[in-house]
């Protein structure tokens, strides 16, 4: 029973059903003809098909012409249908007229012919049939006539992305060619038809398939590997020139195939003469006839050669580490997006990234538009990723964003399906939101870049980009300090207007001003030679007519390449350039009497105007959106279903106006989502939009804005484009409560453009809502006003238009119902006034509100005021626990909370700006909690209270306890904000008095990330200045400090931080002249510090200039010039608030006691009374400290004992002391405190004449010292001391103690590290898989290896390999395989001797350890003169070094002697990971590790210290060519060193060498 009813038609049987597809066999009502109707069932999950039912009918609308083929005749559509009609001529299909039926020749060449014949009429047409076979032809079974049919997934050439088209579309995998399978880097076009009518003759003439596989991943493999029996040898009666023929058509090369369909039928008719006129068909020449006659557009990158080669450099070096900036610069349709699209992506292929984005003229206002798009393609790719991966890549974003996720998912939405739907964060401050913003995007982009797996970002159009896109551009390619990323940008600077921000960006290029690499890059006209060079590949001639027609072309367009791409089209379809038998004919006059306007907008505007008028309608609505529309909004903007809509816009697809961003075949998986489409250029989207007048537009905006308002699931995913749509017809809306309703949305898109840190598109938005409302607004929708009000006077203030942000604050202010809501806005004042540097102001503002509120605040805060809030705080306290703070009841009264967020806005302008005030107020702060309740603001008073009792009053247990509140309370309310400034207050002033000084490193990287996430640049740098001292206190080797100053310069560069910078200084030049980089004496070094820049640097910040003067004490103390260091403790008293509470102080303190104690017998009567009384006053410091807390003071305490009992000539006690203070600071790891005790232990029994004792203590102060990093010093101690230390080595390899720091410790202190590269594609994983099983089933090794590398060629799509492992020095092939030949190696055979291998790229490959790939058509350099690749002409080779345990033990060595270029980088990972698989087999590694267990029990021969050094380099899996650049020595040398160093462990293998030297203890 029928299922439909078609109107006009009578349906009589089906002949052919899917599930989505049926063919029935009917006539018409009114004539009766005969038809074949092809149906398909309407629905939204039939999108696809329906595309591809239009796109069957319109690419063969023009093709009535050609008898050949059967082409649908008719479009019909009911309400549940839409049918293809065609004619019925009773055909039947090749497929089944060949089962059981013997083709005869006759027969055979009068199917070719026919075919033959249509095909070049329609590659003529420019059409690709794409799925040629038995099944889409059919044939009259009487007269033999023969028809193709089914153009679904036919392409025309003309299309800028057919080839895209090949390879989404529906594939029959029997008679594919091998280019259109997507893994090879080969062009498809016409000769990819010819393949497959190759497949299809080889079948008609055989009776079998050139092929014999089974599954997908088979048929792939076959196609590019195999090659077919010929013809001739399946059938003996098969002419060898037919058979010739066919096996010329199934070239694995399209360039070796026949060129055109023409040239294969000329070989044809030539043969059917024969066979007419002979009875036989006698050996020619095929292919005399065979010239390429037809038109394929350009799609080649000519005339760029330099160009090409300029952006491949910029993508080595980045690859490399580096990172650049390059600004692509040329008019529009000069070429530049696709240079750097063919350029790029393709070379980054699967080692990185390429993600690309571009801004739109018509959303200008949306922010960071072009990031957005680019980074949510790649989300996209990431969401194709296995689970495994996919989770690799979860863990790694969440843990370089950390709590900030909300930052970025506000911008690039699509990154919650990665790490889910994230919290919001804190608002904050203008700038620290800015600052937030970058770095999290900085991070953000530092997780796709890394070592050797490069980010390249395109972002196009620059010229029309928004202030906050450019901002970002200029920071993450600039500024934020980022590795193996390439940043290019494409503009028109002849569209700059001079107020333009890109015109500053530019001139500090040209002037070299900006200090990462960047470059301007501006493309000009091509040149008459390259439009030769174009034309001659369109339409493979070279004759004189080419000369002309270049020149024509290159006058009309002026060498733009847009301009001359779609010219020819033009000229084609107008046929003023046709092929006639393959000829070249062209109407030159009609050419040279074009008038198309200076360039291409006035040829794109003929095309707009000859397409139907419902297309056109559709397109204005498509060009008010933007550059990028969907099927479904612009089909609900004109009134029609989606169906409809797509078929009035098949016109402008077919016209290649607009283009599908993903093939429509690409939907079929995808019913959720409506078609997308962009314009192919956006002059074409400017050719439409400007050809609307301006009332029209103003129309069509609000509607779209109406459409996508109403059908918006979450109106603030897509808020900011709704409201550009609306703002731009705001004149036309005059309803009242609609505006107030966009009004509210408009405060939306404003705030959600303000989070990102977008301060001039939320401008436009906040004053589009203030024009929205009414005049009585602040009457009838009071909280709307206010709001709406307040935040434009923010960002009014922020543009820079004071005037208009005072006026508006005062507004608001006089508006304000509640003192409470005039407070919210001196606290934003505050804040604004702070953010742009007027800290007078926001101090006073900031006071002034705080008054109003009932609170007092001195400007300058007396000693009386100090007491007097002390006092306070103290009288509240009496009788309470501090531990109850934590637990006092919650703030209710709105104003108090105001007062607490006035007090903490306040603490922050005043912590680095008037430390004194700060003081007072956070003390304020505290006694305000203690009046009022808790507040997310008052862990900053507690804070405050801990420093308080723990550095002004000595509580130190007490301040830890307010400390503990304080963190508590900060966790529990999460306010970034106040944590960073917590968490740097607890571990820079506090916990130290009571904690390890490791609890302290914690809380200060604490800080780092809280202040990261509150974007307060400030805490993040005086962090890092603590992170970095303090460990150089706690005697941390010198030399990884000096890798945390090379860290922390780069963070001092990024966030622009002083302070920070100028510490990095310091702790540089102390280092050096420790570590005696300087090439000075120590006695010479401490003068270092006084350079000039260094000198003028500190003068700028008083606890830089403390730091100064106590690194230099300490270089005078440690040089032994005493004097000077109590002159430079001297000048530190006066700066001591500066310090006071860090744990430099206490430093300080312990080097000004070892100073006096120093020079104290040397000192004069009165000197001695005034140094000791300083002397005990830091003694009882010191003794306080160690008493609180004994792991960070008790050594230095102890060494101060001990010297204070010496100079007391208390020698029993000082004995006592000094192997104290020498267990304790072993005890701590403060091996630098251990050091210093060891030394004055020496002096202390070398003074009492005891040598021997001395000189063990001295030995052992030099190793401390050495362990430290302080090899200067130890030189000095050398000079000075020769006797004690003649056995002394200043460098060398020493074993030290065990002073490893406990694991919590280490997770502590670690830094943050990139996340490991993910795995290899997935998608192969199960494929790789398969063949594995298979290999672990195996237990015999000589069928294991003969296995794997059967497998191995299968996976790199290769005609033969080899498997080559190295032993004794010498190469030698394991197991191999010839296919071409039938040939196995199963036996071992020495490369030298094996004649079917190129030996240079194994040399090469074995020594370098380089992967080595060649297409042999363009042979590079040092492979050029291989005698074998010269003489066998393989096509392809590759050569990749083989690791086991990550040592090199061979080589895998392939080739492909029928396609160049087939082994790309996806098939050498692939093949990368079959053979990590493989090495995973028990066997496998038991064959590699064989040979060496009978020598164990022999006495190994002690290998030198150079075999020792090549040891070492071999365990560490370098190549001999990286051992000899390290040992700066030959390659020879080092195979004479591996090859001693075998005979005398008695192993033959890298991995036996490595695994014999770690058990007999020579490698750990």
């Amino acid at each position: 029973m029928l299922m439909f009813r078609l109107p006009g038609y009578v349906i009589r049987e089906q002949i052919y059903g899917s599930s989505k597809v049926k063919v029935y066999r009917g006539y018409t009502i009114n004539n009766g003809i005969p038809v074949i109707i092809k149906v398909l069932k309407k629905s939204k999950s039939n999108s696809a098909k329906m595309a591809s039912f239009f796109h069957e009918y319109e690419i063969t609308r023009s093709l009535n012409s050609i008898e050949g083929i059967v082409r649908p005749e008719k479009i019909e559509q009911t309400n549940s249908v839409i049918a293809l009609i065609a004619r019925d001529l009773g055909a039947i299909s090749l497929k089944k007229y060949m089962q059981n039926r013997k083709i005869d020749l006759s027969e055979f060449l009068t199917i070719a012919v026919q075919l033959s014949e249509t095909l070049g009429m329609l590659h003529s047409r420019g059409i690709i049939h794409g799925d040629l076979k038995p099944g889409n032809v059919v044939i009259e079974t009487g007269n033999k006539k023969v028809y193709i049919i089914d153009f679904s997934s036919a392409v025309s050439i003309y299309s800028p992305n057919y080839e895209a088209a090949f390879f989404n579309s529906d594939k029959t995998y029997e008679y594919m060619a091998p280019e259109l399978t997507g893994l090879l880097n080969i062009g498809a076009d016409f000769r990819s038809d010819l393949y497959s009518l190759g497949v299809m003759l080889y079948e008609l003439i055989t009776g079998v398939m050139p092929f014999k596989a089974e599954t997908r991943e088979e048929w792939i493999n076959v196609h590019i590997s195999q090659i077919a029996k010929p013809p001739h040898e399946i059938v003996t009666t098969v002419p060898r020139t037919v058979s010739d023929m066919i096996m010329k058509l199934l070239a694995k090369s399209p360039d070796e195939r026949y060129q055109s369909a023409g040239g294969l039928l000329y070989d044809l008719k030539k043969c059917r003469n024969q066979l007419a006129n002979t009875g036989e068909i006698h050996s020619f020449r095929i292919g005399l006839g065979d010239v390429s006659g037809y038109f394929i557009s350009p799609k080649k990158l000519v005339g760029r050669e330099t160009e090409k080669r300029f952006l491949a450099d910029a993508l080595a070096r980045v690859t490399g580490g580096k990172s650049e900036t390059i600004l692509v610069i040329g008019d529009p349709g000069i070429g530049k997006t696709m240079l750097v699209d063919k350029s790029l992506r393709h070379a980054v292929g699967e080692k990185g990234f390429f993600i690309s984005g571009k801004f739109d003229q018509l959303k200008s206002n949306i922010p960071y538009a072009p990031f957005a798009s680019a980074f949510g393609e790649l989300i996209r790719q990431l969401m194709t990723k296995s689970e495994k991966e996919l989770n690799e890549w979860k863990k790694a974003i969440q843990y370089a964003l950390g709590r900030r996720g909300a930052v970025i998912a506000q911008v690039i939405p699509e990154l919650e399906w990665v790490i889910g739907k994230q919290q919001p964060v804190d608002e904050l401050p203008p700038n620290e939101a800015q600052n937030r913003f970058l770095m999290v995007f900085r991070d953000f982009v530092k997780v796709f870049a890394r070592a050797n797996h490069p980010l390249v970002i395109f972002i196009d159009d620059l010229q029309w980009a928004d202030y906050s896109s450019l901002k970002l551009f200029k920071y993450l390619s600039q500024e934020a300090n980022l590795r193996n990323t390439l940043f290019i940008g494409a503009l028109r600077d002849n569209e700059l207007n001079e107020d333009h921000p890109l015109k500053e960006f530019l001139d500090r290029i040209n002037t070299g001003e900006l200090n990462r690499k960047c470059s301007i890059l501006n493309l000009k006209p091509l040149q008459n030679k390259d439009f030769s060079e174009i034309l001659s590949g369109c339409l493979h001639v070279a004759d004189r007519s080419l000369n002309i027609l270049s020149d024509a072309l290159f006058r009309i367009t002026g060498g733009n390449p847009l301009f001359l791409g779609q010219l020819l089209n033009h000229i084609f379809e107008k046929r003023l350039v046709y092929f006639d038998q393959h000829e070249l004919k062209l109407d030159i006059d009609a050419i040279n009497a074009l008038r198309l306007g200076d360039d291409v907008l006035e040829l794109l505007v003929q095309k707009l105007d000859r397409l139907p008028e419902e297309t056109r309608k559709i397109l204005k609505v498509a060009a008010c959106i933007g550059n990028r529309f969907d099927l479904y909004s612009v089909s609900k903007v004109c009134l029609k279903d989606e169906d409809e809509a797509l078929s009035c816009l098949m016109p402008a697809i077919i016209e290649r106006l607009i283009v599908s961003r993903r093939e429509l075949y690409d939907f079929e998986n995808n019913t959720d989502e409506s078609y997308e489409f962009e314009f192919l250029h956006d002059r074409v989207q400017q050719a439409v939009y400007s050809s609307v007048p301006e009332h029209e537009k103003k129309e069509k905006h609000l509607e779209i804005g109406r459409i996508f308002l109403k059908q918006a699931d979450n109106i603030e995913d897509n808020v900011m484009f709704i409201m550009d749509q609306f703002n731009r017809s705001i004149e036309l809306i005059n309803d009242e409560e609609e505006r107030e309703k966009l009004a509210g949305y408009n405060l939306i898109a404003g705030r959600r453009a303000k989070l990102t840190a977008a301060y001039s598109s939320a401008l436009q938005y906040f004053r589009a809502g203030r024009a929205l409302l009414g005049e009585n607004s602040w009457e009838t929708n009071y909280k709307l006003s206010y709001e709406l009000h307040l935040e434009l006077a923010q960002t009014e203030y922020l543009s820079v238009n004071i005037e208009n942000a005072e006026k508006l604050f005062d507004l608001v202010i006089d508006k304000a119902r509640t003192d409470t809501e005039r407070a919210n806005v001196y606290g934003l004042k505050v804040i604004l006034y702070a953010s742009v540097g007027k800290y007078t102001e926001a101090i006073h503002t900031g006071i002034h509100s705080l008054r109003k509120l009932g609170v007092r605040i001195p400007v300058n805060p007396t000693k009386f005021d100090y007491l007097k809030e002390l006092l306070v705080y103290k009288f509240f306290m009496l009788g309470r626990k501090i531990e109850t703070l934590e637990h006092l009841p919650e703030m209710t009264k709105p104003e108090k909370i105001k007062t607490a967020d006035l007090l903490s806005r306040l603490s922050s302008v005043t912590m680095s700006t008037i430390p004194d005030l700060y003081s007072f107020v956070i003390l304020k702060t505290g006694n305000h909690a203690l009046r009022h309740g808790n507040s997310e603001m008052t862990c900053v008073g507690y804070a405050g209270y801990g420093i308080t009792e723990g550095c002004v009053l000595g509580n130190y247990r007490n301040g830890e306890k307010y400390a503990r509140i304080s963190l508590n309370l900060v966790e529990k309310y999460g306010k970034s904000s106040s944590k960073c400034i917590v968490y740097f207050v607890v571990g820079s002033l506090i916990c130290h008095w009571t904690q390890p000084s490791e609890i302290g490193l914690m809380y200060l990287k604490k800080a780092v990330q809280a202040g990261m996430e509150a974007g307060d640049l400030l805490i993040i740098g005086y962090s890092h200045c603590l992170l970095l001292e303090n460990r150089y206190i706690m005697g941390v080797k010198l030399p990884e400090i000096m890798n945390e100053i090379r860290k922390k310069r780069e963070v001092a560069e990024r966030i622009k931080h002083e302070n920070l910078s100028v510490n990095v200084e310091i702790y540089e030049n102390i280092v050096n002249a420790l570590m005696g980089l300087n090439d000075e004496h120590v006695s010479e070094l401490a003068p270092q510090l006084d350079n000039e820049y260094l000198a003028e640097c500190v003068k700028k910040d008083k606890s830089s200039l403390a730091t100064w003067h106590i690194r230099k004490m300490q270089l005078y103390y440690l040089s032994g010039d005493y004097r000077n260091a109590l002159a430079e403790a001297e000048a530190i008293r006066r700066l001591m608030g500066a310090i006071f509470g860090f744990l430099l102080e206490s430093e300080y303190i312990f080097y000004y006691a070892i100073s006096i104690t120093a020079v104290f017998n040397e000192l004069s009567p009165e000197e001695r009374k005034y140094y000791r009384k300083i002397l005990r006053r830091n003694y009882g410091k010191l003794r306080k400290w160690a008493e609180s807390c004994p792991e960070n003071f008790e050594d230095w305490y102890l060494i101060v004992s001990a010297e204070i009992t010496r100079i007391n000539n208390k020698r029993e006690k000082s004995m006592h002391l000094y192997e104290k203070a020498i267990q304790s600071a072993r005890k701590n790891r403060h091996i630098n405190n251990e050091a210093i005790a060891n030394e004055l232990t020496a002096k202390f029994y070398l003074s009492l004449n005891l040598k021997k004792i001395a000189r063990t203590y001295m030995n052992d102060a030099c190793n401390c010292y050495r362990l430290w990093g302080a090899y200067a010093k130890i030189m000095m101690l050398k000079d000075k001391y020769p006797e004690l230390t003649e056995d002394v080595v200043v460098f060398g390899e020493f074993k030290a103690d065990d002073r490893a720091v406990p694991e919590g410790i280490r997770n502590i202190e670690r830094e943050t590290g990139e996340s490991s590269d993910s795995d290899n594609n997935s998608a192969e994983i199960n494929y790789i898989d398969k063949i594995v099983e298979n290999i672990y089933s195996e237990s015999d090794i000589n069928q294991l290896l003969v296995k794997f590398i059967d497998a191995a060629i299968r996976t790199i799509g290769a005609t033969k390999g080899y498997f080559i492992l190295e032993i004794n020095g010498e190469l030698y092939i394991e197991s191999g395989k010839d296919n071409n030949r039938g040939k196995t190696v199963a036996e071992s055979t020495p490369l030298e001797e094996y004649p079917d291998i190129s030996k240079t790229v194994v040399r090469y490959v074995a020594r370098t350890l380089e992967t080595v790939v060649l297409n042999c058509e363009k042979l590079p350099g040092i492979f050029a003169v291989d005698t074998y690749i010269a003489e066998s002409n393989p096509k392809s080779i590759a050569c990749i070094p083989v690791l086991f345990q990550g040592i090199a033990l061979g080589v895998m060595y392939f080739e492909n002697n029928f396609i160049a270029g087939v082994f790309d980088q996806k098939r050498i990972e692939r093949l990368k990971v079959l053979s990590s698989q493989v090495a995973c087999v028990k066997k496998f590694q038991s064959y590699l590790k064989k040979d060496y267990g009978k020598n164990n029990d022999c006495i190994v021969e002690m290998l030198t210290e150079r075999e020792m050094e090549v040891l070492r380099l071999i365990a560490e899996g370098m190549s001999n060519k990286e051992i000899a650049k390290r040992m700066l020595i030959t390659i020879n040398t080092v195979k004479t060193y591996i090859k001693n160093i075998y005979e005398k462990l008695g192993v033959n293998r890298r991995v036996q060498v490595v695994s014999k030297a770690k058990e007999l203890n020579l490698l750990k």
